[in-house]
């Protein structure tokens, strides 16, 4: 019980850098599903190659393959927030193409295979994202603190930023283990389901 408490001060102290990442992924996730003829070029190319490489089993369409992929994503958003947040440009293109891919024709269809999982996925990346730019600021405090003139004195101001920021990692990386689970075993299910009652 005492570690949800702590992932809940984890939330509740760092809700502001919650809602940038958040912003960060919304804003581009409607620009690229209001204005998806305008990204045609950018995003149409990739989508058909990835769609080529499932079909010839490039990329495996398993659990693990999927939470891998997606896995290796959260950890370069979460890395590089430590070079002054620049995982927020990754952050961004990742809502940017989301947003492209369920705009246009048959959104409804789209949502259906997106949204079960997605809502997982998305969480993960927005919070992967937060964690990132919590780890810059344990940096730059850190550093800020001369740690050559007391690095356990630094290391201890600055300790709870460092805390949340792994706490942050880490249900993240939970939320994409779900996400995963039902890409690969619901999604489709639950598609053909509702499809099916229409």
């Amino acid at each position: 019980m005492n570690f949800f408490n702590e992932i809940k001060k984890a939330f509740i102290k760092n809700k502001n850098v919650l809602l940038l990442a958040f912003l960060i992924f919304i804003i581009p996730f409607l620009i690229g599903f209001l204005f998806k003829p305008y990204f045609y070029n950018i995003f149409e190319p990739i989508y058909n190659h990835l769609s080529q490489q499932l079909k010839e089993g490039v990329i495996e369409f398993s659990f693990a393959g999927i939470f891998l992929n997606n896995l290796a994503v959260l950890c370069r958003t979460f890395i590089l927030g430590a070079i002054f947040g620049i995982s927020a440009i990754l952050l961004l293109y990742h809502a940017l193409s989301s947003g492209y891919f369920l705009g246009g024709e048959q959104i409804f269809r789209k949502l259906l295979l997106v949204i079960p999982h997605g809502i997982f996925e998305f969480s993960s990346l927005i919070i992967g994202t937060a964690a990132g730019f919590l780890l810059f600021k344990f940096l730059y405090n850190f550093i800020k603190a001369n740690p050559l003139k007391g690095f356990y004195d630094a290391f201890d101001k600055n300790f709870e930023i460092i805390y949340h920021s792994l706490i942050l990692f880490g249900v993240a990386v939970v939320l994409m283990v779900i996400a995963g689970f039902i890409e690969v075993y619901l999604t489709i299910l639950i598609a053909l389901f509702v499809l099916s009652l229409l």
